[in-house]
């Protein structure tokens, strides 16, 4: 039992030595020998908590109307500008906050100070704001009604990653630009252009429906109803819920209304209605069309 006892007197120092032998910070809890807090977390970064901070004032937007609202998103705009000023030399965080500034502006309805916040974000850091900077900046331009500067920067922004969803928005919005701008041929060949490149049947159908219309504003009635037929075959050609939605999108494509509006007031149309009208009132007044009585 002798060495029972020497082992129990031991172990109290053997305890020292093995605390001895850990890292101060180990074995205080924290760096120099003070204690770490209960909870604590590492220090975030300047440009994070710069961020986040600008975001918890858009944060208090929520809820808001009227000028109180214009007044929130100002403040909250400005702020994330002040961000990308303080952080200039921060390539990845200078854009990000410019391109939120944008969008806050955008909502605010102030163009111009939106359309500059786009164009920072889109020369700072186009590899990862550089899309989505030029799709909006050439919605800023065309809501000035600067259209050519637009269709500039939608092509810009279809030309990054021309598979995308985002290019192939902006492809249509190269077409309906060309509209406003009233230059429909172009127009037309632009939605050609984004039924060709579409990447899905839901996508092919809404560049038809575009299509069509454009090619009926430009009186080509047989035109337009080979674009509704080249949707009608991405319907049938697609699969699983792929069709599903395509076939929701060519139920709603106003085209085909716009088509039928069409035809319904053409000429001959109207005088074969007429006809069928007078051949119904004759037969009436000879009793050709009566039931026969009882």
């Amino acid at each position: 039992m002798v060495w029972q006892l020497n082992i129990a007197r031991a172990l109290p120092a053997l305890s020292i030595v093995m605390a001895l032998a850990l890292p101060a910070q180990d074995r205080e809890g924290g760096k120099g020998g003070e204690p770490r807090p209960a909870g604590a977390e590492k220090a975030v970064p300047a440009p994070q908590a710069a961020l986040k901070a600008a975001a918890a004032l858009l944060d208090k937007v929520t809820g808001t109307t009227g000028p109180d609202r214009l007044a929130r998103l100002e403040e909250a705009a400005k702020a994330y500008e002040r961000v990308a000023g303080e952080f200039a030399g921060d390539k990845q965080t200078a854009a990000r906050a410019w391109y939120e500034a944008g969008d806050i502006w955008r909502r605010h309805g102030s163009l111009a100070p939106a359309e500059k916040a786009f164009a920072q974000a889109l020369a700072i850091d186009p590899a990862r704001f550089g899309e989505r900077a030029a799709l909006q900046l050439g919605n800023m331009q065309r809501r000035l009604k600067r259209y050519d500067e637009a269709i500039v920067h939608y092509r810009q922004a279809a030309g990054f990653k021309p598979d995308s969803a985002r290019a192939q928005e902006a492809r249509l919005w190269i077409g309906r630009t060309l509209q406003e701008k009233g230059a429909q041929q172009e127009a037309a060949a632009a939605f050609r252009e984004a039924a060709d490149k579409a990447d899905s049947a839901v996508e092919v159908v809404e560049a038809c429906n575009y299509l069509a219309k454009s090619l009926l504003a430009l009186g080509d009635g047989s035109g337009a109803q080979a674009a509704i037929d080249r949707a009608a075959q991405a319907v049938e050609t697609a699969e699983g819920k792929e069709q599903e939605r395509a076939k929701r999108e060519f139920d709603d494509m106003s085209a085909r209304r716009a088509l039928q509006r069409e035809r319904d007031q053409k000429p001959e149309t109207k005088r074969d209605a007429a006809d069928l009208e007078r051949g119904a009132g004759e037969g009436r007044k000879t009793g050709a069309s009566a039931a026969p009585k009882r």
